[in-house]
């Protein structure tokens, strides 16, 4: 749970940093309407899926036509763009869950470790280079401190393969298509190709794999799941989302 390293104080500080970056960078905040009151429900959905209160996890729709998501844990930011992009609620589930998944990961994280200090390590987005549109941007520590860019790199990568394996299971577990993720993948690599970039597996220069290795991972997922005897799933979906 977010207690005792959420006082409602901080998390309240968070949300308001996180409009403010909003206001800056994507437009503004969509306050209501039918995609906002999509995206919060089918994003309380797989909260409460991933075991936590509903919520726990706080969901903003921008006004930015761009295609991203991002998840500033505990919030994830969905553009427009992205909301239009997802033809079905499966795809939009899939999106929400791959950023969720970026949360559970920072949950999991040992108190008091670099990677889990709270506001202060999530204040801006990663500056990153990515290759497509469809690359989402996910939060990272203070700008001023300097790390070695290819292991940051490397270990950004990581959390994306994490972000979607735990995607595959919270679909399965909230009764959506846990397929639905690979779909968006292999939307994202079409429209690569469209805009010339024909490098299939080159991601060394990338914070997110290249769209071929994340959808062989998440396939890999999803044959795990289908594995699993039906008598045993409920204890594989709690260990996996």
């Amino acid at each position: 749970r977010w207690s005792p390293r959420w006082a409602r104080k901080e998390r309240d500080l968070f949300i308001q940093r996180t409009k403010e970056y909003i206001e800056m960078f994507h437009e503004g905040v969509l306050e209501t309407g039918p995609a906002v009151n999509r995206v919060r429900g089918i994003g309380k959905q797989l909260t409460s899926a991933a075991g936590l209160p509903k919520g726990d996890i706080d969901f903003f729709v921008t006004k930015a036509l761009s295609c991203n998501a991002l998840a500033m844990c505990p919030v994830v930011v969905m553009d427009y763009g992205m909301y239009l992009f997802c033809r079905t609620d499966n795809e939009l589930a899939a999106i929400l869950a791959h950023e969720i998944g970026h949360c559970l990961y920072w949950l999991e994280q040992p108190s008091g470790s670099d990677k889990s200090d709270g506001i202060q390590d999530n204040s801006a987005p990663r500056i990153g280079r990515v290759k497509n549109h469809l690359q989402l941007i996910h939060c990272a520590s203070d700008s001023n401190e300097r790390f070695d860019e290819v292991q940051t790199l490397r270990e950004s990568r990581e959390r994306e393969f994490y972000a979607d394996r735990r995607a595959v299971g919270l679909l399965n577990h909230a009764g959506y298509d846990p397929n639905a993720g690979v779909m968006c993948l292999w939307r994202g690599l079409v429209e690569q190709f469209k805009t010339g970039d024909v490098s299939l597996s080159s991601d060394e220069q990338s914070t997110h794999p290249s769209y071929l290795k994340r959808i062989a991972a998440a396939n890999c997922a999803i044959r795990e799941l289908e594995r699993v005897p039906k008598t045993y799933v409920g204890v594989w979906i709690r260990k996996n989302s």
